[in-house]
């Protein structure tokens, strides 16, 4: 079971890399087939502009996405750095709770929006309004699982890692999520 749920979490990143991967060359050859037509053949597209723009939107929450998974949202930690590590730690689920709570509000409130904008057509571009506020809630669950993993942390450790010495070796304390029984690291609590 853990490793279809690894899998599968394996196969949904892949799909958002590759997702923000074709709606990134979709923004760039918006951009590029109108300025081509526009100064080239004095004959721009009535539908490039709005496109980019929707799909800049996409762009900006499946980076979100991709920025959480890797924790490289941008921070400043010198402060935080310099506190004792329980202090940090209480700060990290300070944050990841208001992350949480977040996703909550903006899944719910982007779903909402989709549905009720799910029949308006746009203008330009042969779609319903609704698609282009789909990627709220998408973006939303997944920030809100990636944000409870985080919760299940500590220091950056895994708890389900924790391990045990038996005397003569260490050996991992559970199996929690990990699918490996492997103790990944080692730390000392008060």
């Amino acid at each position: 079971m853990l490793a279809l749920i690894a899998r599968a979490r394996h196969v949904a990143e892949r799909a958002i890399d590759w997702a923000a991967i074709a709606v990134f060359t979709g923004i760039f050859a918006c951009i590029f087939m109108q300025v081509i037509l526009r100064y080239a053949f004095d004959s721009p597209l009535t539908w490039s502009e709005e496109l980019a723009r929707y799909l800049m939107i996409w762009c900006a929450f499946l980076g979100w996405v991709i920025a959480s998974r890797h924790d490289s949202h941008l921070a400043m930690t010198f402060v935080l750095d310099k506190a004792p590590r329980r202090t940090r730690a209480a700060v990290r689920i300070a944050i990841e709770a208001a992350t949480l709570l977040f996703a909550w509000v903006l899944g719910r409130r982007g779903l909402q929006l989709a549905v009720i904008s799910w029949d308006i057509e746009n203008v330009a571009v042969p779609s319903n309004l609704g698609v282009v506020y789909l990627i709220e809630p998408i973006a939303a669950l997944a920030i809100a699982l990636y944000a409870a993993g985080t919760l299940a942390t500590e220091g950056g450790v895994a708890l389900n890692s924790i391990a045990k010495w038996n005397g003569t070796s260490w050996s991992a304390l559970g199996s929690g999520m990990n699918i490996y029984s492997d103790v990944d690291a080692l730390t000392v609590f008060d």
